[in-house]
């Protein structure tokens, strides 16, 4: 699989600069996750037992707000990122939540898996 090598370099320093919270942020997340949650139920319903595809896994990895498992709770969420380190963060902290998430790094362009594979994406464009 051929990657844009310097945006998972980029997305890698991030990671490992993204300790510090900022409070005015994590408001402005409580926020952005409600308001998400509200179109996704709006557009789709209630979900179950679905296989959900996610572009990118920096709110996972590393922000304080927990959208796609609040979201999907009952599916098998796959979650892919271009930054190595923000894929191995989401993969921490989703085992230390006990949540079920299945990480891999990937570039969306190259999307790592059969087409029809899921019934939902998610992607930040």
């Amino acid at each position: 699989m051929q990657m844009n090598r310097e945006e998972g370099i980029f997305w890698d320093l991030i990671a490992k600069k993204s300790a510090d919270r900022n409070p005015l942020l994590d408001a402005f997340q409580r926020y952005k996750k409600e308001e998400f949650k509200r179109l996704i139920y709006k557009w789709i319903g209630e979900t179950n037992n679905l296989k959900i595809l996610k572009t990118d896994l920096f709110e996972e990895g590393l922000d304080s707000d927990y959208i796609l498992f609040d979201i999907f709770k009952q599916d098998t969420i796959f979650g892919m990122d271009i930054s190595t380190a923000v894929t191995e963060k989401a993969d921490t902290r989703s085992r230390i939540f006990k949540e079920d998430l299945h990480c891999s790094v990937g570039d969306v362009i190259r999307l790592p898996y059969k087409d029809s594979s899921f019934e939902i994406g998610r992607a930040h464009v």
